[in-house]
């Protein structure tokens, strides 16, 4: 065998190893520009003669509060008790 035969191809696979470089660097600066999955807002139209259609005098009373998030950083899912509201505002 001659010695250019024997001779194992580093240049393929140094370009290979390049770009699959260059690929993943560009991935995540793609990904690194969009805003995560809980910022986004997402929305819907609806018709608000459907919605006051929907939304009886029943229906109204019998609605129930849904728990929504602090938005102070603390991201409490639980609301506090009326006695430990009271307190807060006593020492306040």
């Amino acid at each position: 065998m001659s010695e250019q035969e024997k001779r194992f191809p580093w240049g393929l696979i140094g370009a290979i190893l390049a770009a699959a470089l260059v690929g993943f660097a560009v991935f995540t600066w793609i990904r690194a520009d969009q805003p995560e999955g809980g910022d986004q807002t997402v929305g819907h139209k609806q018709n608000p003669v459907d919605a006051a259609k929907h939304w009886t005098a029943d229906k109204m009373k019998a609605a129930q509060a849904f728990p929504m998030p602090h938005v102070d950083g603390t991201d409490k899912a639980t609301p506090k008790p009326e006695a430990e509201k009271s307190d807060e505002k006593k020492e306040k």
